[in-house]
């Protein structure tokens, strides 16, 4: 059975009442019309920290992200490239100063998220809790 926004499949060993029942209850569906969510995304200076404390904790995760420009945008492949030097990879400057310089950590990195219709920049390590402070600064 088939119309224009439903389709239904049906397998296995049937007979046409079979056939006849879904036909009763879809044959005329029509799908409600609704609209289309919007996913723009607005830019901010708002900035938030959130620190959740687990007590004897040796180390701590550090996530920290921003929007930014879509993988559509011209100047797009110049950021990925950028990225890539700063924090993509093992020998990036990330890792120099904040693994290699400071000892701070065993591996930072940095990365581009693409969604439909949004980008961000991660960035992300694992610190002994006493650099955590220092790391974010």
């Amino acid at each position: 059975i088939q119309n224009r926004s439903l389709e239904i499949l049906v397998s296995g060993y049937f007979d046409d009442s079979v056939l006849k029942v879904l036909d009763t209850y879809f044959g005329k569906y029509t799908p409600k019309i609704t609209q289309k969510p919007s996913f723009e995304i607005t830019t901010s200076a708002h900035s938030e920290t959130i620190f959740v404390e687990k007590t004897g904790s040796l180390q701590n995760t550090i996530r920290v992200g921003k929007h930014i420009i879509n993988k559509h945008h011209p100047d797009y492949f110049k950021l990925a490239v950028t990225n890539t030097i700063l924090g993509g990879y093992f020998g990036s400057r990330l890792m120099q100063n904040i693994r290699e310089e400071k000892g701070y950590t065993y591996g930072i990195f940095s990365s581009l998220q693409n969604l439909r219709n949004a980008s961000f920049v991660g960035i992300g390590t694992d610190v002994k809790a006493e650099f955590s402070q220092n790391t974010l600064s």
